[in-house]
């Protein structure tokens, strides 16, 4: 018998392979979890900034609600940038005139009317959430100053009377 009639044995070759595709898989597994590391995750998909925007405002109108129905009488006086942080602090508040990216802005108009505005990181959207004592709660897609320009719809756009400030229609 030559050297070429041998029969290469099964599992020989098994025992001898397998270490070093284990290892090779080892290896790439690795090195695919420190490449994932070191590449500062850009591979990961960030929730939508116009939803963290539009919950930022439900949250943020939750809050003025709360310090509406804490005054005697019920008024948005008082509830300003402190009050609200003091309040929420994981939303980021400001007085801005216009909608600041990634920040929600606390606009009264006066004691029984409010708009809370912000706007999307990705698109620059508007989005707007005002409160008055007669329309209840509305909910837009501009930046506005006034409840009445609080326009557009995002989510339920309907006034909602039993949930105005004053719990009245």
């Amino acid at each position: 018998m030559g050297e070429s009639d041998q029969v290469l044995d099964p599992s020989l070759v098994f025992r001898r392979v397998l270490p070093v595709v284990s290892v090779a898989f080892i290896v790439v597994g690795l090195a695919l979890i420190v490449f994932s590391l070191f590449s500062g995750g850009r591979g990961t998909t960030p929730s939508p900034p116009a939803r963290v925007a539009t919950i930022d405002l439900r949250n943020g109108m939750s809050v003025a609600r709360s310090f509406f129905q804490e005054q005697k009488p019920p008024s948005f006086f008082g509830f300003g940038v402190a009050e609200a942080e003091g309040r929420e602090p994981s939303i980021r508040w400001n007085k801005a005139e216009s909608a600041v990216a990634g920040e929600v802005s606390i606009r009264i108009v006066n004691r029984t009317n409010l708009v809370l505005a912000s706007m999307d990181i990705a698109t620059g959207k508007a989005y707007c959430i005002a409160s008055t004592k007669h329309s209840g709660t509305t909910m837009g897609t501009e930046d506005a100053a006034k409840p009445a320009g609080c326009v557009g719809g995002w989510g339920q756009n309907k006034a909602t009377p039993a949930e105005s400030p004053a719990g009245q229609p």
